[in-house]
């Protein structure tokens, strides 16, 4: 089936992380490697693992040495509004879960009788051909609240509407297209890889905050969760923004830079810089994944790479660590719905444990809306245009039963610690 491209197969398909329509407009330069010279000065000790005693080491000997900065002109000491929130201010779990009454789940189904009815690929639902004349009034509330208000919100109760893996793909697309209108299909497909190089995103490990890169709105669709684990935590980037501003302004000027190295791992260019802080329009503006500045195991940061400074490593370090601090733990269900708006809330994960019974499985959707979208800072709108515009030549896959496959039966049954069934490429910009 032709879908939007994903990240990966661009990359897979041009050997170059923008294609060639998106270089074009946006004049990139090609790649010289001869050109890059390996810096003499090392990085600063810093994993994709968050470490507070290397945090609170550097800080004392780098932080408290450097005199105090003042904010990018014409940046506010303070920014005001509903996404600048604390997460032990939510007392009541109402406050961001939205109960599907039943009456809700009969619009839902009747929906989707009618799309079955008429013969559709799946990846044509939207709000036109998965009709919710009721329910859409709700679901135009929560889109508000999503680009308006606190940024995110979970739709909860959808785990028994539908039979098939198929039906699930399509409510879901159909109840997002209503949230935002512009949906980019991202997924994983099964290949065997070694257990040394899987991306933490696959694996049942937690995951530090970040962004993902690049997209307007995270949604992410629980089909299975965990047994036990997994819960799925989330922070205020305004909130994050406004104590660093009011404690460490030195640290904005740092994070606002646009000599942040972000990896591409292997591809081309194999790493790009800009700004990781934006303001735009009134609006902080938070995106990077801190394993493309870190580096990993599987991934580790190019030799050519400009050197992570010790400003740096305690700008990254700090942003977890004021998010964690403020941050908002939700429980993982089976048929939840959770909507994020990417660019002011960050998002992490918590480990996980696996048994036979259980496995963790989510569908994941990028989207964008056409009318309530917020403006893209300048050095963010070729990722954007790579997320969302069509590329010609180029399609997608969505696998609906990875965890079905026989080689990933196979192999899960015989515990097999040299090679898993997981394929990466979809995610390099995402953890």
């Amino acid at each position: 089936m032709a879908l939007v491209p994903s990240a990966g197969q661009l990359i897979a398909q041009y050997g170059d992380w923008y294609p060639p329509q998106i270089r074009q407009k946006y004049q990139i330069k090609e790649w010289q490697e001869t050109k890059a010279v390996p810096s003499e000065r090392p990085s600063a000790d810093i994993e994709w693992e968050p470490d507070f005693a290397k945090f609170m080491a550097r800080t004392k000997g780098w932080g408290e040495a450097t005199p105090s900065t003042a904010l990018p002109e014409g940046w506010p000491q303070k920014v005001d509004g509903p996404m600048d929130w604390d997460g032990k201010g939510f007392l009541d779990e109402h406050d961001y879960i939205y109960q599907l009454s039943e009456a809700q789940k009969s619009e839902i189904r009747e929906a989707l009788i009618h799309f079955k009815d008429r013969d559709h690929n799946m990846v044509e639902a939207n709000s036109t051909t998965f009709p919710l004349p009721r329910l859409q009034h709700t679901l135009e509330d929560l889109s508000n609240e999503l680009h308006n208000g606190k940024g995110f919100f979970i739709l909860r109760g959808l785990e028994s509407i539908g039979t098939t893996r198929e039906d699930k793909v399509i409510l879901y697309l159909g109840i997002s297209h209503y949230i935002a209108n512009e949906p980019h299909i991202t997924d994983v497909k099964h290949a065997s890889v070694p257990r040394d190089q899987v991306q933490p995103v696959y694996k049942n490990v937690a995951q530090p905050f970040h962004s993902d890169m690049f997209c307007d709105i995270l949604a992410l669709f629980s089909l299975e969760a965990p047994a036990v684990g997994g819960e799925s935590t989330i922070a205020s980037s305004w909130r994050v923004y406004n104590e660093l501003a009011a404690t460490r302004p030195d640290l904005i000027a740092t994070l606002a830079r646009d000599d942040w190295a972000h990896q591409t791992f292997e591809h081309t260019p194999p790493y790009f810089q800009r700004p990781i802080l934006f303001f735009q329009d009134g609006k902080p503006i938070i995106n990077f994944s801190r394993r493309m500045i870190t580096g990993n195991v599987a991934t580790p940061r190019h030799p050519l790479s400009p050197p992570i400074s010790e400003a740096q490593a305690e700008a990254l370090d700090a942003v977890h660590f004021i998010a964690k601090e403020h941050s908002l733990k939700t429980k993982v269900l089976p048929g939840d719905m959770r909507f994020i708006n990417n660019m002011g809330v960050l998002h992490a994960r918590e480990p996980w444990g696996e048994d036979d019974e259980s496995e963790r499985y989510m569908l994941r959707l990028w989207l964008r809306n056409s009318e309530k979208r917020w403006v893209i800072p300048e050095a963010l709108k070729a990722d954007s245009d790579a997320t969302y515009s069509p590329i010609e030549g180029v399609g997608d896959y969505w696998q609906l039963d990875p965890f079905g496959t026989e080689r990933y039966r196979e192999l899960k049954k015989r515990g097999d610690d040299d090679e898993v069934t997981v394929d990466v490429p979809q995610s390099t910009r995402c953890g």
